[in-house]
C-alpha cells in the first residue's frame, strides 16, 4: 500500500493543471498497472481542503481535491492508531526531534497501515522511526 503526502498531490494537481508532465505525474505513471492499492489520509485530505480556502479559485480547487480523495480513497484511523502515535510522538520529543503535529499524524497511519509514503518532503518525515518513505 502506499500513501500519498500533501507536497505530492500538489504537485501532481499543478502538473495537471499546468498540462506539463513532472516528477509527479511520471512517478505515478510509474505506479500504472501494478496492484498496489494507492491512498491518502483523512489527514492529507485535511491539509488539501484548508489549502483550498487559500486559493484564489477555491470552488474549482474544491472539485479537484474531492475528485482525487474519491478516486484514490482517504485512510482513516482505527483502535490501532492512538498507541502508536503516542510512541512515535514520545519518542521523537525525548530525542528532540522536532516534526511537526501534521506530519506525525500522515506517518503514524502510514506506519499503521503497513504504507510506504510518498512525499518531498524527506527533511520532517525521516525523523519518523519506522517510516517507509519513496521520494519522487
Amino acid at each position: 500500500m502506499i500513501h500519498l503526502d500533501a507536497t505530492f498531490v500538489i504537485d501532481f494537481h499543478r502538473e495537471t493543471y499546468k498540462k506539463r508532465r513532472g516528477a509527479a505525474s511520471e512517478f505515478l505513471a510509474s505506479l500504472a498497472g501494478k496492484r498496489e492499492k494507492i491512498t491518502v489520509s483523512i489527514f492529507v485530505a485535511s491539509e488539501l481542503f484548508a489549502g483550498v480556502r487559500f486559493s484564489h479559485r477555491p470552488d474549482e480547487e474544491r472539485y479537484r481535491v474531492r475528485h482525487f480523495c474519491e478516486d484514490f480513497g482517504v485512510v482513516y484511523p482505527d483502535e490501532r492508531f492512538a498507541e502508536t502515535y503516542g510512541g512515535i510522538f514520545s519518542s521523537l520529543r525525548r530525542s528532540g526531534q522536532m516534526v511537526g503535529t501534521m506530519d506525525v499524524l500522515i506517518g503514524t497511519l502510514a506506519i499503521v497501515e503497513g504504507a510506504r509514503l510518498v512525499t518531498r518532503n524527506l527533511k520532517d518525515f525521516k525523523r519518523i522511526p519506522d517510516l517507509e518513505i519513496l521520494s519522487y
